[in-house]
């Protein structure tokens, strides 16, 4: 009776691997092309029913589709709209939120924006909810990401005592010390964490949250570079840099060179609108006025500014 009970189970935990293997070997080759249609869904659910398979048997299963689907969208480390939206339709399909799934959201959302500024020169929006940002007109969060403030700091690294001294005997077992000692002390600079928080960017300006707090726009920005300290941003008026360590640089340098390049362009632009707009059929007095407005701000020279008026008025 017993043996007959034990084979009984197992011909069914055979049917099970079994179903769970053609399952398997089924959604692998749907997304084979990195595409998942309602066509695979319909096909792996009836696949599913037939051999009597439910979420928990297919959990793992998920979770390793996922990751497939993930490192075919990723392999250059950068992530469509297209490609995002198969993910989500994955996800959907089983029910199960990415982080359920094992898929790296961290990388997810990294390789979106490079995508975005890479391919589609333009920056990525990110969400803005707990983030106490007071935004100005037109601007949008681009990134944030868990940081800390750091700064220079002296440390001390050795103490040292020079000096000619001597000592007299008064008593037997006592002395008496005669000359002086100078203290000597070796210092080096270090960088120190100073406060916890997040970076954020915007399309007009990078700050940190957290204890302490900045604020830097991007036209303020003499330089900035990346070491194993931090990301170091040069301010001008400010002797001392703002130095923020995070886990990854990559988006945010992106994002700094990204809006200072378009920066550079927008000098070249203004010229370029000047000199179409430079014909006898416009009012002077407005072109001349609009390059007046260029110089002041700096962004005509001299130079440039008496080249335009010449063709204006030529």
């Amino acid at each position: 009776m017993f043996g007959k009970l034990f084979n009984k189970a197992d011909k069914l935990f055979d049917f099970a691997t079994e179903g769970k293997k053609e399952y398997r070997d089924a959604i692998q080759a749907s997304l084979q092309n990195g595409n998942f249609s309602q066509e695979n869904k319909t096909y792996l659910k009836s696949l599913a029913e037939k051999n009597n398979l439910g979420s928990k048997d297919l959990f793992f299963v998920h979770r390793d589709a996922c990751d497939l689907l993930f490192q075919k969208a990723a392999i250059d480390y950068k992530i469509t709209d297209q490609e995002l939206s198969t993910l989500n339709s994955f996800a959907d399909y089983a029910g199960l939120s990415f982080k359920e799934l094992g898929a790296d959201v961290d990388k997810l959302r990294k390789y979106q924006a490079i995508w975005q500024i890479e391919d589609l020169g333009r920056l990525p929006l990110f969400e803005s909810e707990g983030i106490p940002i007071v935004f100005k007109k037109g601007e949008t969060l681009a990134w944030s990401i868990p940081s800390t403030l750091k700064k220079f700091k002296k440390v001390t690294t050795g103490v040292s005592y020079r000096g000619l001294t001597a000592s007299v005997k008064i008593a037997k077992g006592v002395r008496y010390r005669v000359g002086s000692l100078d203290l000597g002390r070796s210092t080096k600079e270090v960088v120190d964490v100073e406060d916890t928080g997040v970076l954020w960017m915007t399309n007009q300006r990078i700050g940190f949250i957290g204890r302490k707090n900045f604020t830097l726009a991007y036209g303020k920005i003499l330089s900035f570079d990346v070491n194993s300290n931090g990301l170091f941003l040069r301010k001008e008026g400010r002797e001392a840099p703002y130095i923020v360590g995070m886990d990854d640089y990559e988006v945010p340098c992106s994002i700094i060179s990204f809006v200072l390049n378009e920066m550079e362009q927008e000098p070249v632009k203004e010229i370029a609108a000047t000199r179409q707009s430079a014909s006898p059929n416009n009012d002077l007095l407005a072109q001349l006025e609009r390059l007046g407005k260029l110089r002041e701000q700096g962004v005509l020279t001299e130079e440039e500014f008496l080249e335009q008026k010449k063709r204006i008025l030529a």
